[in-house]
């Protein structure tokens, strides 16, 4: 599949979030063609999501308990 049509802005729900099931990618990138994003059809995208947020809220509690 050529690359206009794999990165097409149909994959975008809501704008934003890219779902494409036929796209096996992690990691894509994104619409306007500045950064990436993650394709939410890999299983993956969720674990890797679940990681960022869990990594910035460890980091928000560890730094406010110190400051304590």
């Amino acid at each position: 599949m050529e690359r206009s049509k794999l990165y097409d802005r149909k994959y975008y729900k809501f704008g934003m979030f890219y779902h494409h099931k036929n796209n096996e990618k992690l990691w894509v990138p994104k619409g306007d063609g500045l950064g990436w994003t993650l394709n939410f059809a890999n299983k993956w995208s969720y674990f890797v999501l679940a990681l960022l947020i869990g990594s910035v809220i460890a980091v928000t509690v560890l730094s406010s308990s110190q400051k304590s």
